[in-house]
């Protein structure tokens, strides 16, 4: 069964403003703006999340965001984001298989097969 985006509530505003550092130094750029305004969210060693954001104007970006269980620390780590979207549903990204999670239609279906390399895509995006 697809995961139902649901509006952008606090919890996700506060992980929005945990990552904002993390966007803002990944493309280079400073937003006044960086208001949630909806999500998705699958459970799978942490929780994983797809975030559409209002970043200003017309703009708006899709993050993939992964927060860590709170035993193992609960850090929120940007795993990939997508822009040129404007108040278009959230839409899974496309797997590339260098990341942990696909956002995929039908997690109960996925085999995750990018799960096992979850070290080498948080190591890609530190550099």
């Amino acid at each position: 069964m697809p995961v139902k985006a649901e509006a952008a509530d606090e919890e996700i505003q506060k992980i929005c403003d945990e990552v904002k550092c993390q966007v803002e130094e990944k493309r280079n750029e400073a937003y006044a703006v960086f208001n949630a305004v909806q999500y998705k969210s699958q459970v799978l060693q942490g929780v994983n999340y797809v975030i559409k954001v209002h970043v200003g104007g017309c703009s708006y970006l899709d993050l993939r965001v992964w927060k860590k269980l709170t035993c193992h620390g609960g850090e929120a780590i940007v795993t990939g984001m997508e822009d040129h979207h404007d108040k278009d549903p959230i839409q899974p990204f496309q797997c590339d298989h260098t990341l942990f999670f696909c956002c995929s239609l039908s997690p109960s279906c996925c085999l995750m097969t990018c799960a096992k390399r979850k070290k080498n895509a948080i190591k890609l995006l530190q550099k």
